[in-house]
């Protein structure tokens, strides 16, 4: 009987919907924010997919929040072998980790985000196979699978023996004090072995590489694309950025900004800023270089209770041609905490590359979706 290794970071992704880029350091302001707790539904996502595609496993795992609560909501029998604190913590991680190699796992499923995979990576290095769910607010690693149920059908395909090679993937992360001073560094920090079973698995995150025209134009469509008078939600990253950028306005990197006729409203808005003025909001979102996830990386402010309420019309995406072609075909990806919503989001999509100019593109909330979205279009 093979081994799964589980550990789930309860408190990650907390502080996405909040504006605080993050949940290092900051946890009880999240709390204090009103912040919700999404990985440990997340992980039960995971865990039911890898259930239905491989039942016969052993799972190890931590107490509580860390891993046993998650387990049981999902039928499975697990062994605790770790006790936890009422607030788990980075040493948690990583010396839960450090003792599942010592027990001889299979493999290692964690829930979390850059974060977390770094703690991950200092216990294990390369000794045994890692599969990362989602649970972050940034995500800019290549560890993790697209969504919770492609981790779960990812690691029980490794479990079952149908997939049996490893890649070395990059584990990357952001100083999230300097990120909220507006400041970008990503910074390598070593590999995990991951299986390599390369639809399931999100590609690294990479920084754009567009000229300053071809942003330029971004911001002039946008512009273009507005009625007068609008109220515009400006998402994370520098592709968005330009409308704030044609505009001479500063942007919050990983967060939303909301401006009106070229004046700034607010800044580094959070959720529940943006419900306040939904009815009557256009919301510009761009997809992250490399990866090509549209919504549920970064910028966790856009939930699901936002997006239900938002008019599909006034959802916009923007993008460079250079973006879209270092996908290489791949589509844009929706991962939320509400699958049946992300369902709804996905199809072929016109997205916005420069004056007057769209681009016909798919989105799809799960890996398997791409072809048939094609061939939707092609009818």
């Amino acid at each position: 009987m093979k081994r799964l290794g589980l550990i789930v970071n309860p408190y990650a992704g907390m502080g996405g919907s909040v504006g605080l880029k993050g949940t290092d350091g900051v946890i009880d302001e999240a709390w204090r924010r009103g912040a919700r707790q999404g990985a440990p539904a997340r992980a039960v996502r995971a865990l039911r997919s890898l259930r239905s595609t491989a039942p016969d496993i052993e799972v190890l795992t931590c107490a509580g929040q860390m891993g046993q609560d998650e387990a049981q909501a999902a039928g499975l029998t697990v062994t605790v072998v770790r006790p936890v604190a009422d607030q788990s913590t980075a040493d948690d991680t990583r010396h839960a980790a450090a003792e599942f190699v010592d027990q001889g796992i299979d493999l290692l499923l964690f829930v979390g985000g850059d974060g977390t995979a770094t703690d991950i990576q200092a216990a294990v290095g390369d000794h045994i196979p890692v599969v990362g769910v989602p649970g972050g607010v940034k995500m800019h690693s290549g560890v993790f699978a697209h969504t919770p149920e492609a981790a779960g059908i990812l690691s029980g395909h490794f479990l079952t023996g149908q997939v049996a090679d490893l890649a070395e993937r990059e584990v990357m992360d952001v100083d999230e004090v300097q990120l909220r001073a507006g400041i970008l560094a990503p910074r390598l920090l070593g590999y995990l072995n991951v299986p390599d079973a390369g639809i399931l698995v999100q590609h690294p995150k990479r920084r754009g590489t567009s000229d300053r025209q071809a942003r330029r134009e971004i911001g002039a469509a946008v512009l273009e694309h507005l009625p007068p008078g609008a109220l515009v939600a400006v998402g994370p990253g520098t592709t968005a950025g330009a409308v704030m950028e044609t505009h001479g306005l500063a942007h919050t990197l990983l967060g939303f900004d909301l401006i009106r006729d070229g004046h700034l409203v607010a800044a580094d808005v959070t959720e529940t800023d943006l419900l306040r003025h939904v009815d009557n909001l256009h919301v510009i979102v761009a997809p992250t270089g490399g990866q090509g996830a549209l919504l549920g990386r970064g910028n966790q402010q856009l939930t699901p209770a936002v997006l239900r309420r938002l008019d599909p019309e006034r959802l916009i995406v923007v993008a460079t041609r250079d973006r879209l072609a270092a996908l290489a075909g791949r589509p844009l990806l929706i991962d939320l905490d509400d699958p049946d919503l992300a369902a709804t989001l996905t199809g072929i999509r016109r997205i916005l590359v420069a004056p007057g100019r769209t681009v016909a593109y798919p989105v799809a909330s799960t890996p398997e979706q791409p072809k048939q979205l094609c061939a939707n279009a092609a009818e």
